[in-house]
């Protein structure tokens, strides 16, 4: 995916919290270096549960 077309598709694409995507790589498994739309608030979400 080239850099061109990731911040032309993010502009577009919102995530159901409303903000705007972002691009996201898998780091492990068998789908290693898969890029996918995620929501920019994933991490935030995330320490907040485990605090």
């Amino acid at each position: 995916m080239s850099q061109a077309s990731t911040s032309s598709a993010n502009s577009k694409v919102r995530c159901s919290c409303g903000n705007y995507v972002v691009v996201r790589t898998v780091r492990n498994g068998p789908d290693v270096g898969t890029k996918f739309y995620g929501c920019p608030k994933w991490l935030v979400s995330i320490l907040i549960l485990i605090c």
